[in-house]
């Protein structure tokens, strides 16, 4: 179905990025997926009771799954290279309703070099026509 979403980040530390796009959602009690265009890139991501995943498609690429908690292997596409990383999770907070999602996360991709980068993700989603919160 679609709907409207908001998403918020923040790198190491930095200036806050708010970015809103239309998109393709749907909502249950234990599960939410959104699809978006972002430019030319596809954009998906997937949360569960386990993990949340994030996967881009196009100008530059990436997989993500993020367990709080945990470090999990994850993987960056930059014109044709791909390169491994890991991503640890500091904590995954989120709320689904029938209508909309709200979601919290916190993590670091540690790549090769042991350089970390530390990611703060805030996403509203809510179908179109809604104005649950």
């Amino acid at each position: 179905m679609k709907g409207k979403l908001s998403i918020v980040t923040q790198i190491d530390g930095g200036e806050e990025t708010f970015t809103t796009f239309d998109g393709e959602m749907s909502f249950s009690p234990l599960n939410a997926s959104v699809h978006y265009n972002d430019g030319e890139s596809f954009v998906k991501i997937v949360l569960d009771s386990q993990k949340m995943t994030i996967e881009r498609l196009g100008d530059y690429g990436f997989f993500l799954e993020l367990k709080e908690n945990e470090s999990t292997k994850a993987q960056l596409n930059v014109v044709g290279s791909v390169g491994d990383l890991t991503a640890y999770t500091e904590y995954l907070r989120y709320s689904i309703k029938e209508k909309s999602l709200l979601l919290s996360v916190k993590y670091f991709l540690v790549f090769a070099g042991g350089e970390r980068q530390e990611m703060k993700i805030r996403l509203t989603a809510r179908l179109n026509g809604s104005e649950e919160s």
